[in-house]
């Protein structure tokens, strides 16, 4: 928590190497549209999300729907699988804005940079091992 309140304010854009097998990942980007956005998720890492400028929607779906299905696989590489569809059942939203924080953890299915009607915005994503959580 200090180092999202303190320290990745003043970080460079760009990966960043933690503790323990964990990076932080700083980012500006412009939200997009929820059609435009892929659902995602992890197997053997969890996403902590911060918005640390600007507001965006991150939608998530805890559940697998039937017949969800796989447009990308980079699990070997990247630990990241991409699924077709942008509107999900059981899915729900989350107003992301400065000072708050989403933990993501494997299968959660989340579709992240989602536009709210403002314009820049800059986060940081730390990939945390899921074994240092019990996940």
């Amino acid at each position: 928590m200090d180092f999202l309140a303190e320290k990745a304010p003043s970080l460079p854009d760009g990966r960043h190497d933690l503790d323990q097998g964990m990076f932080a990942l700083l980012k500006r980007y412009e939200p997009a549209a929820k059609e435009a956005r892929p659902y995602e998720s992890h197997a053997e890492m969890i996403d902590l999300q911060a918005v640390i400028e600007g507001v965006e929607i991150i939608y998530c779906c805890p559940v697998y729907p039937d017949g969800l299905k796989i447009t990308e696989d980079r699990l070997g590489n990247e630990d990241l699988r991409y699924y077709e569809g942008f509107s999900l059942p059981g899915e729900f939203p989350l107003t992301m804005i400065p000072g708050l924080f989403a933990l993501l953890p494997p299968p959660v299915l989340h579709q992240t940079e989602c536009f709210v009607g403002v314009g820049n915005c800059r986060k940081v994503l730390i990939k945390i091992p899921r074994g240092l959580l019990n996940f």
